[in-house]
Parts: C-alpha cells; sequence; structure tokens
C-alpha cells in the first residue's frame, strides 16, 4: 500500500497553530481586557460614591427638615403663650413687646422644656455677621417689679438655626386704632396693642433647604 504523506509545507501552518494555541493570550487580548476591567471598576466606583452622596444629601435634608420642623413648633408653641402685658411710665401705656427687623422681645409662660412655672422674658435675635447669621432664642425669668424690657442678653441661650444669609421679622396689625391693619418693619413699645401676627423670613445658603415664610400667629385676646 502506498502511503500519500502530507507536504512539508502543508504541515508547518497546522503545526504553528497548535503552539500558538498552547502559548495562551496574545499581549493585544490581554491589553483589551485590562481595559475593559478598568472601566467597569471605574464605573462601579462612580455608581457607588453617587449613591453615598446620594446617601449624605438625603440625610442632611432630613436634619434641615427636622430643624425647621422644631423651630417652627417652638415658636407657634411660645407665641400662643404671650402674656399681653402693659405698663404705664410717664401716665403713658407701653405694652411688653418691642419688634424690630432683626430683633423681638416679649414675655410669656415658661418653656415646656424648662420644668419651672412663672413668666419669662424672651429674646428672639438674629446674630452674627453677614452670609454667617443665627437664629437664637434667649430667655431669663422675668422681674415683675420692671417696667420695661431689659436687655436682649443674659439666661439661657438657644441656638434655633445657624449659617444663615438673612432673618427678618415683620408684623401685621393695626398699630392705631383707625388704622388699617398692614405689614411693618417695627412694632415699638408705645404702641397700644399687640400685633396679630409675626411673620419670620429666613434664606439659608446656596444649596441648603429654603424655608419657607413662618407666620406666627398671637391669640385673640393678646391683639386687643
Amino acid at each position: 500500500m502506498t502511503r500519500i504523506s502530507q507536504p512539508r509545507s502543508a504541515r508547518i501552518p497546522a503545526r504553528l497553530s497548535c503552539r500558538r494555541a498552547e502559548a495562551g493570550f496574545t499581549l493585544l487580548e490581554i491589553i483589551v481586557a485590562v481595559v475593559i476591567l478598568a472601566m467597569i471598576m471605574t464605573t462601579a466606583f462612580g455608581a457607588l460614591r453617587l449613591g453615598d452622596r446620594s446617601w449624605e444629601a438625603g440625610i442632611k435634608r432630613a436634619a434641615e427638615s427636622e430643624q425647621l420642623r422644631s423651630t417652627g413648633n417652638l415658636l407657634r408653641r411660645q407665641f400662643n403663650q404671650i402674656v399681653p402685658m402693659v405698663w404705664t411710665v410717664d401716665n403713658e401705656p407701653r405694652i411688653a413687646f418691642n419688634g424690630e427687623q432683626r430683633q423681638l422681645q416679649f414675655i410669656a409662660t415658661a418653656p415646656q422644656h424648662h420644668g419651672a412655672t412663672g413668666l419669662f422674658e424672651f429674646t428672639l435675635s438674629a446674630e452674627g455677621t453677614e452670609d454667617d447669621v443665627r437664629l437664637v432664642l434667649n430667655y431669663t425669668l422675668f422681674n415683675p417689679d420692671h417696667t420695661s424690657l431689659g436687655p436682649p442678653d443674659g439666661g439661657r441661650r438657644v441656638q434655633l438655626a445657624e449659617r444663615l444669609k438673612s432673618v427678618e421679622l415683620e408684623y401685621f396689625g393695626s398699630r392705631k386704632a383707625d388704622e388699617t391693619p398692614a405689614w411693618h418693619a417695627q412694632w415699638e413699645t408705645e404702641q397700644t396693642t399687640y400685633p396679630e401676627m409675626v411673620r419670620l423670613r429666613v434664606e439659608r445658603e446656596s444649596g441648603a433647604l429654603q424655608w419657607p415664610e413662618l407666620l406666627l400667629s398671637l391669640r385673640a385676646e393678646q391683639a386687643q
């Protein structure tokens, strides 16, 4: 039987192909795989960072919302407890209420968390410089022998909010008997009546949760 042998030139490519298969990946294939793996890792890391920032932003928003809620509740409760006191100074009536654009003083019952009874003198004020304003509530035990509101400092201090851009107070009501009710920038002790409502406007830093206007109503018998 005659054996037909394959030409030498035909056997060489098959032998080379086997050697290439045994040699593994080429350098180009390894580079492509590394690039793809790097892209996957970069995408996964970016998604992880985005999720982390979203979580932190959510926590910050929740804290800011809680701060707004607790501040509003505290001020509404204290304004609802304002005592409409009137003093006589040099035969002229003086109300125990003095309102300006950045500061407000009034007399009310003790704070709910204080655990004491009696009357306290409160001062709600904006402290600090531009773009670094703090909303602060000071209160101290009222002296019944006084016939005027004392200095705004002293007593206990509660910081309601910080890192504010501006704080503005306005007062609604009739400052005179024949005057149409309107908003006023001030409400001095020389007025004969209390305002019906106080509006608190707070502007926060850019990117922070902006507070809506806070309207604080006085009870009807207080505004008479």
